[in-house]
């Protein structure tokens, strides 16, 4: 399978650089600065540009069978809300003149599904985030998260709560209710977004997942 990757030189992107490669996939990445893909930059088919810029995303799109983005805001610092979530939008749209269905993304646990009612532990992550650490982001991903939830693509936007190094179990607990723990494992995370293009389970869902012990 051919992938298009989105946030290549990230943490979590950077596992997923290397994750499908053994699986035997096909990668084709977007960066800004290739030279940050390491080894890698020669077993992938580098598209040079960024999410906001619409003609890199178009060329990045094409000929691949889905798309997973692990791109986003700065956790530190401030950001444009309405360019991220129009960066979100553009994503949508040349995912659709490219007639490419699959899309795979992270958001944050504390991220609303639209009419769906959140359970005890994410309400209050929500509540601490969104009123005393980054009202910014908690403001972006739920914009993310519902024009991905409207549009006609075959979407699954994975809920992590904290992201972890050093402790991957080989075991996913994923819930759209609530929160099954408040942590993942950076691999586990890579692993449970490849599991997602061989099933049915969690399309056009936002499952919170973490880390069983």
């Amino acid at each position: 399978m051919k992938l298009a990757l989105l946030g290549s030189t990230g943490f979590v992107g950077a596992v997923l650089l290397n994750t499908p490669l053994a699986h035997g996939h096909q990668l084709k990445v977007l960066a800004r600065s290739p030279e940050k893909l390491g080894d890698a930059k020669d077993k992938v088919e580098i598209v040079r540009g960024d999410m906001f810029d619409p003609t890199a995303l178009e060329s990045l799109v094409q000929n691949v069978d889905a798309v997973i983005s692990v791109a986003g805001p700065p956790m530190n610092g401030k950001f444009d809300v309405d360019k991220h979530a129009n960066a979100t939008q553009l994503l949508v749209d040349v995912m659709q003149a490219a007639r490419v269905n699959r899309l795979i993304t992270i958001t944050g646990a504390a991220a609303q599904v639209p009419g769906q009612k959140l359970g005890f532990k994410q309400s209050l992550l929500r509540f601490v985030l969104g009123n005393f650490v980054r009202p910014d982001v908690i403001k972006v991903k739920d914009m993310e998260l519902k024009i991905i939830a409207q549009s006609p693509l075959n979407w699954t936007v994975i809920r992590p709560p904290l992201i972890g190094k050093g402790g991957a179990t080989g075991n996913v607990a994923a819930s759209e209710t609530d929160m099954p723990g408040m942590q993942i494992d950076v691999e586990d995370i890579a692993d449970f977004i490849l599991a997602l293009l061989k099933t049915k389970e969690w399309d056009r869902k936002a499952p919170i997942v973490a880390s069983r012990k």
